[in-house]
């Protein structure tokens, strides 16, 4: 049975796009498949994917099944943010 979960990570991951991206985290953290969320998370960590795919029904999904990860996103965009120059 772990092999054919393990097979079905790689192919979810293998067809991450902008539209299924939300849908897919969603299903990674509801059955926790930790290396297909890890792939998701990595996916959205790119700032042009997050922002198209926030649209996305599939978001909408995200965001109503699996609220707690929508703050684990924004902390992870929110670490890639420069840091201001401090005056002296």
């Amino acid at each position: 049975m772990q092999t054919l979960r393990r097979a079905c990570e790689e192919r979810l991951s293998q067809q991450l796009d902008v539209v299924n991206v939300g849908t897919t985290l969603a299903l990674a953290e509801q059955h926790n498949l930790t290396r297909l969320k890890s792939d998701c998370l990595y996916y959205l960590s790119f700032s042009e994917v997050f922002f198209s795919a926030l649209g996305t029904e599939g978001f909408a999904h995200l965001a109503k099944a699996c609220p707690d990860i929508l703050k684990e996103i924004s902390n992870m965009h929110d670490r890639k943010k420069p840091k201001p120059l401090l005056k002296e």
